[in-house]
């Protein structure tokens, strides 16, 4: 039977306020972890924190294995437990920073749960790719992304308000505690969704449907040029969170100037999501991929030319708008460009690829900081995003037919 049209599709709203809620509790989470670092490790431990963060962000890492591990089993299963999990996870650890026992090394029960919180974080996130086509239809695919994506963007913009206030009011542990609470609205919203059986009869081993899942990836150019898109668009977003705070700094905005250029991003960022469902509505989703990456080329190039404050505050804002796009588009051809038997693996492929960019960028930039300086390195970012644009416009005289196929 057809899905009904989005705004009057029960599961999809259903499924919508249930990602909603958990975003808010990532955002809880995300303001609030640091300061349990610093509750069991000593104030102002930096390199904890560092390593908490770290270790948190390894299960990506693990993105093909999970997606193979999701093409196998019902979607209820990872949903419903993944959701539970890390509820119970955070309640142990609110249970620990209130009650916290004597003689156990608390920081690398923090570590542990980072770890944990990451893992089950990535199964929830990428079955949840999987079942979104199959709530909506084909044809609501696109704006049904750009509703997630607001989800998860807008809701944590008033989560770290509400968890500041509730870290400096009340405590870490209560935060941390409500947060928990957060994750435990998805499996109650998903009990009233009828979630579809994984129709996978697949008995194969497990290390040949990752190989499969790369090459399935690998093998199709537009999915490995979308893969490449977001690698090295997430890799720019993290060298412009190394080279900001001190731009500013220079500038003479300090703090609050990078405050702002943050803010100003996260807005670019709902302004991308909510253009591509209205203005960009009509365009075919490679052509969606290159508006992005026209706001991305002015972002750097305004970078790199100026020394104003306001010039790098117009940046941001244009840098989050190809931010926002850009992945709606790329997880809308993913998910058109793929099996039901197959989205897991490939999905997973994806999140690995984009976790590499993060971590190669990283080091890179401090590298990079050492033997040019921040305008040749804003010059290099600009030379990416072109070379990106050209790729795309490659695609597109070489293969339309394809690339209509995916306009909605």
């Amino acid at each position: 039977m057809q899905a009904p049209p989005l705004m009057r599709n029960p599961s999809f709203l259903v499924y919508w306020l249930a990602r909603a809620s958990a975003a808010l509790g990532d955002a809880m989470m995300f303001v609030a972890l640091p300061y349990a670092v610093f509750a069991v490790s000593g104030k102002g431990n930096e390199q904890a924190l560092a390593t908490a963060l770290l270790v948190g962000s390894l299960p990506r890492f693990l993105g093909l294995f999970v997606g193979s591990l999701i093409d196998r089993l019902p979607l209820r299963l990872p949903l419903l437990l993944g959701s539970v999990l890390r509820s119970l996870l955070f309640l142990g650890l609110a249970a620990l920073l209130l009650w916290p026992p004597a003689h156990t090394p608390l920081v690398q029960l923090v570590y542990a749960a980072a770890f944990l919180n990451g893992l089950l974080a990535i199964f929830v996130s990428t079955a949840g790719g999987v079942l979104l086509p199959q709530l909506v239809t084909e044809r609501d695919l696109p704006r049904a992304n750009s509703l997630m994506q607001v989800a998860a963007t807008g809701v944590p913009l008033v989560g770290y308000g509400v968890a500041g206030l509730l870290v400096a009011s009340i405590s870490v542990s209560w935060t941390v505690f409500l947060a928990a609470l957060c994750f435990l609205v998805l499996p109650l919203c998903l009990s009233l969704v009828r979630l579809p059986m994984q129709r996978s009869s697949n008995r194969r081993p497990l290390w040949r449907d990752m190989l499969d899942g790369a090459a399935l990836l690998l093998g199709q150019p537009a999915l490995l040029l979308a893969s490449v898109t977001a690698m090295l668009l997430n890799g720019l977003t993290m060298l412009l969170n190394v080279l900001i705070p001190g731009t500013m700094q220079v500038l003479g905005w300090g703090a609050r100037g990078y405050g702002l250029f943050e803010a100003l991003f996260s807005a670019g960022v709902l302004l991308g999501i909510i253009s591509v469902s209205t203005l960009l509505g009509r365009l075919g989703l490679p052509e969606r991929l290159m508006a992005a990456l026209t706001c991305a080329l002015t972002a750097f190039g305004l970078f790199a030319v100026s020394h104003s404050g306001p010039v790098f505050f117009a940046g941001a804002l244009l840098f989050g708008m190809c931010g926002g796009m850009a992945s709606v588009a790329v997880v809308t051809l993913f998910q058109l460009h793929t099996t039901l038997d197959n989205r897991g693996k490939v999905l997973g492929m994806f999140d690995s690829m984009s976790a590499l960019g993060v971590t190669f960028a990283t080091m890179l930039t401090g590298w990079l900081t050492t033997v040019m300086s921040q305008q040749a390195i804003f010059l290099l970012g600009t030379g990416i995003v072109v070379i990106l644009w050209l790729a795309y416009l490659f695609q597109r005289r070489m293969n339309p037919p394809a690339a209509a196929q995916v306009a909605d």
